[in-house]
């Protein structure tokens, strides 16, 4: 093995369930720093976060203009097609990903591609008032996304020992968070004419892959073995891991995941609708409501990762950051207040921080023998994309039955079942 793919390979399927990552000579090397990394992976996280944070409210303030009686059934078809795309397109591209041969490397073509796929996609949508025409191009928009973030992703296991994922997770979990914060702020300054935040925001997306590309070092993908490709042996290749520990992790992020979709799938029909304010004060509060997110989180995320890295765990952190979204969402759900909705995004802020500081190490190294790295990696990841699918359905039934207050509890305790099957995870301490 050359010294090329031995940094390409990188520490993807020795990671899985042991202390050190089996690398030798450059690779190590290679594997062991990750400052040449950490800007990468901040810039990438933010690049998508920003586009998606600020969609979800421009596409729903654009789901009011165009049909305000059903808009929350609107939205909600968008994000069921946007889901079941997305979880499709990450485990097929990331299987292709695999496999892909080029001077630039397995990774950075789809990181390239997808982003500016999702940004002509995200683009387009502002200029039609067709419900049908708005979906599909969300479908693609959530495609190309998924093609990028899944070859981003892929990036960690590829290049990183596992003596560094945690500090890895918590700088690409610190670049979600200021994208989120971006996105929400530009989002806010758009409500009102939506078309023109979707037009301007998915650029931003574009601008990061490319830095991504010219940040990372350069390692040709074109003298690695090359697999079958017949239709058959692709179709075999797609084939998930028959393991537990793989499906526990699975089931433990995508509840984790579920319980904040679920409270905010409606983010301003929550503030306008359950706190009384109009959509002009909906966007300060939510201004303000991101900031506090967002310093918790980076607080959050700054600390838990290194420490993470330092006494080798990672269940305790995201066991506990689910549980704390229980805690979370009482303060919403006992009073419809300005002040319970700032305290939910402080306590989620803390919960979130510590999750994304951690998940993606926890993820890496769940993997089992064998792994083939980002298609894997793509079943895992699907997990944050699958919410999508179920999330904004169930908040919608439950405010109709329970009330807001109800479907609080219910993303709670969501959450608290993502952290006992997390605990359960045998092959990660």
């Amino acid at each position: 093995m050359s010294g090329s793919q031995a940094e390409e390979l990188g520490a993807g399927p020795a990671l899985a369930g042991l202390p050190q990552p089996r690398l030798s000579g450059p690779a190590r090397d290679a594997a062991s720093r990750l400052g040449k990394y950490g800007p990468a992976f901040l810039i990438g996280h933010l690049g998508w976060a920003a586009p998606s944070a600020g969609a979800a409210a421009l596409l729903q303030a654009l789901a009011e203009k165009i049909d305000p009686a059903n808009k929350i059934a609107f939205f909600g078809a968008m994000s069921t097609a946007g889901g079941v795309c997305a979880s499709a397109a990450m485990i097929v591209t990331g299987a292709l990903s695999d496999r892909t041969r080029s001077r630039f490397g397995r990774r950075k073509p789809w990181i390239l591609c997808g982003a500016v796929l999702a940004a002509c996609a995200m683009a387009l949508i502002g200029a039609s008032d067709s419900k049908l025409w708005i979906i599909t191009l969300f479908a693609v928009y959530k495609m190309g996304e998924s093609a990028s973030v899944g070859a981003l992703f892929a990036l960690m296991p590829d290049r990183l020992a596992s003596n560094q994922l945690g500090r890895a997770s918590g700088v690409a979990g610190l670049g979600y968070l200021l994208g989120q914060s971006v996105g929400t702020f530009a989002a806010a300054a758009f409500l009102t004419t939506p078309a023109a935040g979707l037009a301007v925001l998915p650029w931003i997306f574009v601008l990061c892959a490319v830095l991504v590309v010219l940040l990372v070092p350069g390692r040709s993908s074109l003298d690695r073995p090359r697999r079958p490709v017949s239709a058959q042996e692709f179709l075999r290749s797609l084939r998930p891991p028959s393991d537990k520990d793989f499906w526990l992790a699975f089931a433990g992020r995508f509840l984790f995941i579920f319980s904040f979709q679920m409270v905010l799938a409606y983010n301003l029909y929550l503030v306008t609708d359950y706190l009384g304010l109009t959509t002009k004060a909906a966007g300060g509060l939510m201004s303000a409501a991101i900031l506090v997110f967002v310093a918790a989180a980076a607080v959050a995320a700054a600390t838990t990762g290194r420490w993470s890295d330092r006494w080798v765990r990672r269940k305790p952190f995201v066991a506990g950051a689910s549980l704390l979204v229980l805690l979370a969402v009482l303060a919403p759900a006992a009073a419809p207040e300005t002040w319970a909705y700032l305290l939910f995004f402080l306590a989620a802020g803390v919960a979130f921080g510590t999750y994304t500081a951690v998940d993606q190490a926890l993820m890496v190294e769940v993997l089992p023998g064998g792994s083939e790295g980002a298609k894997d990696l793509a079943f895992l990841n699907a997990a944050n994309a699958l919410p999508q699918i179920l999330a904004p359905g169930a908040a919608g039934l439950l405010v109709t039955l329970l009330g807001y207050p109800g479907m609080f509890l219910c993303g709670g305790l969501a959450a608290a079942v993502g952290a006992v099957l997390i605990l359960l995870i045998k092959r990660v301490r």
